[in-house]
């Protein structure tokens, strides 16, 4: 009598997609471009995928794929940069496109510099690295897929003056 026996496989540990960030209200001008946005999606040739008001941010470090163990230290960190943070008003002006998104831009004054200078310093310790590249904050409002049609450019020249209004921040999330 032969017996088979199958080799257990090795569980993988639960990995997460994280970053940090600052939420932001989708105020009525934002809303509005938001919907023109999803009118604009609705031909499929467009290429857009359109971020939902409830995901709206301002990334300060996106960490990526992340083992669920490391949630407590990060926490952690949150809260210590955080608390650190004080409130400072971010104005949200202009518009453009980079990496295959549409986004809003953002002030990069001198409290959100600092910010993101002490959160890349407190995830040291966790093995994270400074970013190589220039800090750009941005709010993205839609993502364009594999050969879009959506006219990026005419998009930007509509909107690159606009002045989107003030965010007040508080908090890190």
């Amino acid at each position: 009598m032969s017996q088979s026996t199958s080799a257990k496989r090795p569980t993988q540990p639960e990995s997460l997609r994280l970053f940090f960030g600052l939420a932001c209200p989708s105020w009525a001008t934002i809303r509005q471009q938001l919907q023109q946005l999803r009118d604009a999606s609705q031909d499929p040739c467009s290429g857009l995928q359109v971020v939902s008001e409830a995901s709206l941010h301002i990334t300060l470090k996106f960490l990526g794929s992340c083992q669920a163990a490391l949630t407590s230290p990060l926490i952690e960190v949150l809260e210590t940069v955080g608390s650190d943070s004080g409130s400072f008003t971010l104005k949200l002006q202009g518009a453009g496109s980079f990496h295959g998104a549409l986004w809003l831009g953002v002030d990069a004054q001198p409290g959100l510099t600092a910010l993101v200078q002490r959160l890349e310093q407190a995830l040291l310790p966790l093995g994270f690295t400074v970013d190589s590249k220039p800090f750009r904050p941005h709010l993205t409002l839609a993502r364009l897929g594999h050969k879009p049609q959506f006219n990026t450019r005419a998009w930007q020249q509509q909107w690159r003056d606009t002045e989107w209004g003030d965010l007040e921040v508080s908090a890190v999330s």
